[in-house]
């Protein structure tokens, strides 16, 4: 099963958000619908549609961004004929549209057709040099790039692929760091570094984990160059080990400690960082039909030695 939630901050109205692809409703004639489900000191657990209907042939896939630019929210997911579709709205919940924005599938996605069904593993998306960027990793290890300006009056989104496979890649989560992009792949027991700039691209191994990963998030903090990676292993009784790596690109190795462990089995995470230098974990216990009750926050701040979680306050509607 795939990632069911995807995590980012938005500084126009403070809020933490989990994008979490949930069951549909008994009769509903739509695939996963797409909850967004928010959190801050003042406002606390708040949850809304983000798409409310999609495809019936949609997996469990989510990659999730803000934009500067237009103040909007980018969803993207995919289907199991290989496409990627993306839909995005606006911080006012509480004059929602009746539907949101829904796009079809990119104008240059006829490479992604071709594979098998259900090719698509992950995706991720981030916004990066004036664009989003949204990179996919298909079942045979393929990784593409694409990049588009919804905004714009031009439509059409790149799509390049990297002339790699990374065999055995299950999750990938991105950030932006240095003038770089940074695409980190986890296969059962590696993490793997792809970075790249439009005409270049290179890769390396950052950790091997003895146990099995579960999933794994990123970030990256400018004020001092370090890049974060937040890997979930698997653990003894029914519990999920939290690490964190950190290393400077291309000037400081990697190093590994123990944020924490949780009490529950992970399913998907995502993480970011706040303006407040508030490092941030949203972790999913398992996907369920109806409100996502099995969400969990966690945080920590530079100097701390773990982190802090406790569940998702209960959610109001906007």
């Amino acid at each position: 099963m795939g990632r069911s939630i995807a995590a980012f901050y938005t500084p126009d109205d403070g809020l933490e958000h989990a994008i979490q692809i949930v069951e549909p409703a008994p009769g509903q004639n739509s695939g996963f619908p797409i909850m967004d489900v928010t959190f801050s000191p003042e406002t606390q657990g708040h949850i809304a549609p983000a798409a409310a209907f999609t495809p019936l042939n949609t997996q469990r896939t989510i990659g999730a961004t803000y934009s500067p630019i237009d103040g909007y929210r980018y969803i993207f997911f995919a289907t199991t004929d290989n496409k990627v579709f993306w839909s995005r709205y606006t911080g006012n919940y509480k004059n929602p549209p009746n539907d949101p924005i829904l796009r079809g599938q990119y104008p240059l996605v006829n490479e992604l057709l071709g594979y098998p069904p259900s090719s698509i593993v992950d995706l991720a998306a981030y916004f990066s040099g004036g664009q989003l960027e949204v990179l996919v990793l298909m079942k045979n290890g393929d990784l593409w790039r694409m990049g588009g300006e919804p905004w714009s009056n031009q439509l059409s989104w790149s799509l390049i692929p990297f002339f790699a496979r990374f065999i055995g890649g299950r999750r990938l989560a991105v950030f932006e760091g240095a003038g770089w992009g940074h695409v980190i792949i986890a296969t059962i027991h590696d993490i793997v570094e792809v970075y790249y700039t439009w005409n270049r691209w290179g890769q390396v191994k950052i950790w091997t984990f003895d146990k099995q990963i579960i999933d794994v998030g990123t970030f990256y903090t400018p004020e001092d160059g370090v890049a974060h990676i937040i890997v979930a292993t698997t653990a003894l009784n029914q519990r999920t080990d939290v690490h964190e790596i950190t290393f400077v690109p291309a000037q400081m190795p990697p190093t590994l400690r123990q944020l924490g462990t949780v009490n529950f089995i992970i399913h998907s995470l995502g993480a970011y960082v706040k303006p407040d230098l508030g490092r941030h974990v949203i972790m999913l216990e398992a996907p369920v039909a109806g409100p996502p009750v099995d969400l969990y926050l966690s945080w920590y701040y530079p100097g701390w030695v773990g982190f802090q979680y406790s569940s998702w306050p209960p959610l109001q509607a906007w």
